[in-house]
């Protein structure tokens, strides 16, 4: 099993970048990627960062930089990346 990433977004200047980052992270984990990946991450887990981004605060664009990771199997992640889009 590797870890993967499986999405990647960015949100703007915000007053709490947690509370927001767990409404973009909430949104794709009903989707349907993300049910297909909790079904097929190894335990069923699935863990997000959200971290200053610099050169996004410079632009005055994305500050935040949300990340969602799970371990996956190479054929896994494969499929997840055909069916749903690379995040890479």
């Amino acid at each position: 099993m590797t870890k993967r990433l499986l999405l990647e977004t960015g949100i703007g200047d915000v007053s709490d970048p947690d509370v927001y980052a767990s409404g973009v992270v909430w949104s794709w984990e009903n989707s349907d990627a993300g049910q297909w990946a909790k079904k097929h991450a190894k335990q069923g887990k699935i863990w997000y960062t959200n971290e200053f981004d610099p050169e996004g605060a410079e632009a005055y664009s994305v500050v935040f930089r949300i990340r969602v990771y799970c371990e996956m199997s190479d054929k896994d992640y494969t499929y997840y990346s055909l069916k749903f889009g690379a995040t890479t």
